[in-house]
């Protein structure tokens, strides 16, 4: 695991994410579905939207990745503290043509509260294109896997070239599953169905 305990000196002591996602527009699609390509790696970067690492510094919850995960802190660090969690791609299929498939991703990403000392830990995520989900194991829970995130792709852009594709404009929202998991198991009241959490980029190779 990699901690950012520096950001609480920056951010309140508070950092998230979301999970990693990705996923693909429901394009016009007059053409027959494609096969997925199997896809060989890439990576998947995950940026929280504006004021949700300071709002939940306030609440006392913390986002540290575990590894191979990645994170580094963009914006403004004192006044408007953006998380970028970035997770290898493990594998999976994806087709360009039909937009759908999913991918597989490496590491995960663990929330702590510091006020509560709870935490809980999330791996295996993975994005189904087709369902518009992001689905992860729960490691310390009951429910060992649940869909944490929607995938809004009504922004997204698919950009194929050379040897795979850049997905981008890929929004996060969390589930009522995700929100009640987070809320229980930390003890807090912060999380609710229906929340914005990131914007994610996908760039997989082929």
């Amino acid at each position: 695991m990699r901690g950012f305990f520096r950001v609480a000196a920056v951010a309140a002591a508070a950092l998230f994410l979301a999970p990693a996602a990705t996923g693909a527009a429901a394009s016009a699609a007059t053409a027959r579905p494609a096969a997925g390509v199997p896809v060989r790696g890439g990576t998947t970067s995950v940026t929280t939207v504006s004021g949700l690492v300071t709002k939940l510094a306030a609440s006392g919850v913390g986002i540290f990745a575990t590894d191979p995960a990645t994170g580094t802190l963009t914006g403004t660090a004192t006044s408007n503290p953006l998380l970028r969690l970035t997770f290898p791609i493990a594998g999976g299929q994806f087709s360009p043509v039909s937009q759908s498939g999913t991918i597989v991703h490496k590491g995960g990403f663990l929330v702590m509260s510091f006020a509560t000392r709870q935490q809980v830990r999330f791996s295996s995520l993975v994005a189904d294109f087709g369902q518009k989900t992001v689905t992860g194991n729960i490691d310390n829970s009951k429910v060992t896997k649940a869909t944490l995130f929607q995938m809004d792709l009504s922004q997204v852009r698919v950009r194929p070239g050379g040897s795979g594709v850049r997905i981008s404009n890929i929004g996060l929202v969390l589930t009522a599953t995700g929100a009640k998991v987070l809320d229980s198991i930390l003890k807090v009241n912060v999380f609710t169905a229906g929340m914005k959490i990131a914007t994610a980029v996908t760039k997989a190779r082929f």
